[in-house]
């Protein structure tokens, strides 16, 4: 009868591990309502999930449980994307033999996330005169990526 028991208390840790997901954003409360053995869970499908996602199902998810995440693991997060803007830099010096203007590199990168330029034009505003770029850019989704409420 024992190892029925304990069979059940696995499965119920699993289940309330799996239900955080269901939440639009988990809180530590939400997090901290978990047995032991169901963070533990919880924790490696975390793991799981930020190693195998990408693009926009990734910043998705990191979205979802921002409220959790440890600083250490918010760092590493800000780290990958230092990285890919200065892997861009890199590129774009190599490329044009010359440090890249900002506006070169934010479409570099918009570039690297599947983004396309569709137009491009200045503004200007303010007492001081000053120029701003508004940049127009598309992304194609599939249904299934899209949140529920922005379905037709």
């Amino acid at each position: 009868m024992r190892t029925k028991e304990k069979g059940l208390q696995k499965l119920t840790d699993i289940e309330k591990a799996n239900d955080l997901f269901k939440l639009k954003q988990i809180t530590r409360d939400d997090f901290d309502t978990l047995s032991e053995a169901a963070k533990e869970i919880f924790i490696a499908n975390v793991n799981g999930k930020i190693n195998q996602t990408k693009g926009l199902e990734k910043d998705k998810f990191i979205t979802q449980i921002e409220p959790i995440i440890d600083p250490r693991t918010k760092n590493e997060i800000w780290e990958i994307n230092h990285n890919s803007i200065t892997w861009a830099i890199s590129t774009l010096m190599q490329e044009y033999g010359r440090m890249p203007s900002k506006r070169e590199i934010a479409l570099n990168y918009m570039g690297t996330q599947n983004w396309h330029l569709v137009n491009a034009f200045p503004l200007t505003t303010g007492g001081a005169g000053c120029k701003v770029l508004h940049f127009y850019f598309r992304k194609e989704y599939d249904a299934s990526e899209l949140a529920p409420e922005t379905k037709k």
